[in-house]
């Protein structure tokens, strides 16, 4: 559910405090009783709309908002540009990649694409129909060639014996077990 938008008398306010008082972001999230991303996010949307400060006096609150707030065209899900998802599954094995950074990569190439919420959720969505089963290949081992030479201490005389590595652990106690007698 997406968050409430504030009034625009709190909206002209975090304006009036940034152009004319000159404060930091920080001091207007303080003021204003904000978060600061929310104070960056309504000065960004100033910029974006090409506003200047001070407002014009012919300007209403109701066409603040749609010059804040522009309704983006709808489109319908087969007219937006899917990514490529093994491509981005790839990416994100890479360290510092995440889905944000690539989501913002492809918004740049695709203005109309999806939101980050939408993207994450058809990415989660691929994801969980591959298969998460690591193929490998196992080669069969031949035992009759895996032999070395060894010596045994009678001789001196060289033999070989049968090595196999096999998986089974061994046990920790080296030697013969004593008994204790009382």
């Amino acid at each position: 559910m997406p968050a409430e938008r504030l009034t625009m008398r709190k909206i002209r306010e975090v304006f009036r405090l940034k152009f004319d008082s000159d404060i930091s972001n920080r001091q207007i999230a303080k003021s204003c009783n904000l978060a600061r991303s929310t104070v960056a996010e309504y000065l960004f949307r100033f910029q974006q709309a090409a506003l200047s400060w001070p407002l014009p006096q012919d300007i209403d609150d109701n066409q603040l908002e749609q010059l804040l707030y522009p309704q983006l065209p709808t489109l319908s899900p087969h007219e937006r540009t899917l990514p490529d998802w093994p491509y981005i599954h790839q990416q994100l094995r890479q360290k510092s990649v995440t889905l944000m950074l690539l989501w913002q990569e492809h918004k740049e190439l695709h203005p109309q694409g999806h939101q980050y919420s939408q993207f994450c959720h058809l990415y989660r969505q691929w994801a969980a129909k591959i298969d998460p089963v690591m193929r490998q290949e196992h080669q069969v081992a031949d035992f009759r060639r895996n032999r070395r030479p060894t010596s045994s201490g009678l001789g001196g005389r060289n033999h070989r014996n049968r090595h196999c590595n096999s998986g089974l652990g061994s046990t920790t106690l080296s030697g013969p077990i004593r008994r204790l007698t009382t």
